[in-house]
């Protein structure tokens, strides 16, 4: 991450012009990019929809706006099949996610990542041009998801949190949706996402270019409110079960 700050403070002027950068509408609501990302949809959802019958909940009763506008969606990482469940959950939008580069590696399946909406980034050393795919597919009107676990977490405690969903959001200047998805028990179960409030990350910062610091700050800061929902979630387990 110092790496990335360091690059960042020394391409400033670059950086502004292109955070600056518009999308037509037109190219917004018919994006060609992504036809297989559509064409999946289409055809998938009906098997998907009977195999998780994703259920959104609300601890804070909050739904007015919230899918609305530009925002980055943050989500625990508890299996392989976490896109697919962001997916249908989000039906709405078009969602584009992260991966590490050695997926792409292979020219067909980084070919077929890519048509989905899926884009390289080095864990170990991001790099500007990393958040730049990232930042055009929100400029288009699309969402993108995060995990940023950074990997496939199976144990009841979060993992630590990395700062590149920080940094993407100041630079496409927008907020993050937290979501906590609550892991199965049983296949035939419903699979559950607890939605929480939008962050917004450009009040929390004094400065467009904030120090290590103060994205570890706001990085915590995450964390705390994605282990809230489970917390909440689970809360709202028990007094059902009082009822």
């Amino acid at each position: 991450m110092k790496k990335l700050k360091q690059e960042l403070e020394n391409r400033k002027d670059e950086l502004e012009l292109f955070m600056e950068k518009k999308v037509p509408l037109i190219k917004r609501i018919f994006d060609i990019k992504m036809w297989l990302h559509d064409f999946t949809v289409l055809t998938g959802l009906l098997p998907v929809y009977l195999y998780f019958r994703c259920k959104r909940v609300y601890p804070y009763k909050k739904k007015r706006g919230l899918y609305k506008g530009k925002y980055i969606i943050s989500s625990n990482h508890m299996s392989l099949l976490d896109p697919i469940i962001i997916c249908q959950a989000f039906w709405f939008r078009r969602v584009g996610f992260v991966a590490t580069k050695s997926l792409f590696e292979r020219k067909l399946l980084g070919f077929i990542l890519k048509k989905y909406g899926v884009f390289p980034i080095d864990k170990e050393n991001p790099s500007l041009e990393s958040f730049k795919k990232s930042k055009e597919h929100i400029d288009r009107g699309h969402i993108s998801c995060f995990f940023p676990e950074g990997m496939v977490n199976r144990e009841e405690e979060m993992g630590v949190f990395k700062s590149g969903i920080i940094m993407l959001a100041i630079m496409a200047k927008c907020d993050i949706l937290p979501v906590y998805l609550v892991p199965r028990k049983k296949k035939i179960h419903r699979q559950v996402v607890v939605v929480g409030d939008k962050i917004e990350v450009g009040k929390l910062f004094n400065t467009p270019f904030p120090s290590i610091n103060e994205l570890t700050r706001v990085t915590d800061l995450l964390k705390e409110k994605e282990k809230e929902l489970e917390e909440k979630y689970n809360q709202m387990m028990r007094e059902k079960h009082k009822c």
